[in-house]
């Protein structure tokens, strides 16, 4: 029974748009300031992805060091608990887009999807419930990255 309810509210509260919206799809903009001038900042870059995500060759797509653009595949997880006592990590893929200029750089998360059991794929727009804690796990992968820059040696 519980299994049914839980099952119920899963689809409720992901497959349903608001009601009379067509619903956006959420994307998501983080930018930061980095230590490094741009060739170095694009390389550190690539290397944090290889280190942070399960393969650089399976999670980049393009990467055009002239245009100081990565373009590639994501996965993280996110609790979608429903209460506090009731976790519920759930993969959370996305579509990860990382402008590199000098000094700077911006992330541009899209196409993002919960990956419930049970329920399959589950696009995420603007506005649904856990919208906050997806934004809040994109901010935290570009702190990742702001850690991992921060420990890069300065003089290669």
């Amino acid at each position: 029974m519980r299994k049914v309810i839980t099952g119920m509210l899963v689809t409720l509260i992901f497959s349903a748009p608001c009601l009379g919206q067509t619903p956006e799809p959420l994307s998501v903009e983080v930018i930061r300031p980095a230590p490094f001038e741009k060739n170095t900042l694009y390389t550190q870059t690539l290397v944090w992805m290889a280190e942070s995500f399960r393969s650089s060759k399976e999670v980049v797509e393009l990467k055009d060091k002239d245009l100081g653009v990565i373009v590639g595949n994501g996965a993280s997880e996110i609790d979608i608990g429903f209460l506090s006592f009731l976790p519920v990590n759930t993969p959370l893929t996305f579509k990860l887009r990382i402008d590199i200029r000098d000094k700077r750089y911006r992330f541009m998360f899209s196409s993002v999807e919960l990956h419930i059991e049970r329920h399959g794929k589950i696009s995420i727009d603007k506005g649904y419930v856990h919208e906050e804690k997806i934004r809040a796990r994109f901010d935290e992968i570009a702190t990742s990255l702001d850690e991992y820059l921060a420990k890069a040696p300065k003089d290669f």
